[in-house]
């Protein structure tokens, strides 16, 4: 999994979210995380710049073997949309959850899914019959299992 967080100079975010993905990537090995500032600073040190196709390729080489999910502003995630149709990315291997507004212009709908749809979370072995539109916080949240999460309180 690679996380990547692009944040602006000065926002919350680069410090208060930047310990907890590291320390997750410090216990699993499977876990890359990459943050990026919009504009060079005295006290920034990671790479910067602003958000487009090739930088999300040198960030995440094989992202057209992935399955991305964005959550973020609306202006960001249209950028973001932007960038991946750009290099290809298959509308099919994107998901997004928008904060801050309300959504426009997303990419087309992922699926026709009439029902509910079954899935297990893979350490508790929990499963859970997701209705249509339920997001994975609120599913885990109605099992009573906890994931780690930085976009809710």
């Amino acid at each position: 999994m690679t996380f990547v967080s692009f944040t602006a100079p000065g926002l919350r975010t680069t410090s208060s979210s930047a310990p907890n993905w590291r320390l997750l990537a410090a216990r699993f090995s499977n876990i890359d995380v990459s943050f990026v500032c919009s504009q060079e600073g005295s006290a920034w040190q990671g790479p910067t710049g602003r958000i487009d196709g090739p930088m999300l390729l040198r960030l995440a080489p094989d992202l057209h073997q992935r399955t991305l999910y964005l959550c973020g502003p609306e202006p960001f995630m249209r950028t973001v949309r932007a960038c991946l149709a750009e290099i290809g990315i298959a509308f099919s291997q994107y998901h997004e959850e928008s904060f801050g507004g309300a959504v426009g212009n997303s990419m087309p709908p992922q699926s026709a899914v009439a029902g509910p749809t079954r899935f297990r979370f893979a350490r508790s072995g929990v499963e859970h019959l997701c209705a249509p539109g339920e997001i994975l916080l609120d599913a885990a949240h109605n099992c009573h299992l906890y994931i780690t999460k930085l976009c809710r309180r």
